[in-house]
């Protein structure tokens, strides 16, 4: 009989170690489902970032290439898309860049506009947008860009 109890009490120290075991996997699987939860369930927001990057491309394009600013619209869009590498497919729905000297519209391309750039703090589906300026002197003429680009790209929805 002094046997059994002496095994007993050596048991009930193994046992308790399986609890502290099973405690910490469930401690663990609910971090990894947490943290998976977490980063999966928001919404993915890139129209700013995009809007910027696009903005510093035309910016860029703008300083480095020759485009003739003098042009008709219809060749100077074809002009644009050429030399700074602008996919017309990308940026018709999606995005947009205007681009005007002081007052006068030059170039405008894709669908959006002014309008949508302002509505975009008052309700947070319309497209996000980024302005810059660029102030150049291209054959003897002092040309003071205002860029403004924008993207309406859909972010990612919630997983339900």
């Amino acid at each position: 009989m002094n046997k059994n109890i002496k095994s007993r009490r050596a048991q009930l120290g193994n046992m308790t170690m399986v609890i502290a075991f099973f405690f910490l996997i469930i401690v663990i699987t609910a971090g990894i489902i947490l943290g998976s939860y977490l980063f999966f369930s928001e919404n993915y927001e890139f129209r700013e970032v995009d809007a910027a990057i696009l903005n510093k491309n035309a910016r860029n394009c703008i300083k480095t290439q020759e485009v003739n600013w003098d042009n008709n619209k219809e060749v100077l869009e074809e002009e644009f898309y050429s030399k700074c590498n602008i996919n017309f497919n990308s940026t018709g729905n999606s995005w947009f860049i205007q681009i005007k000297d002081e007052k006068n519209e030059i170039l405008n391309l894709g669908k959006g506009d002014e309008a949508q750039c302002a509505l975009s703090e008052k309700n947070p589906k319309y497209m996000r947008c980024v302005d810059s300026t660029l102030k150049m002197k291209i054959k003897e003429r002092e040309y003071n860009f205002i860029i403004s680009t924008g993207s309406n790209q859909l972010s990612r929805e919630k997983l339900t």
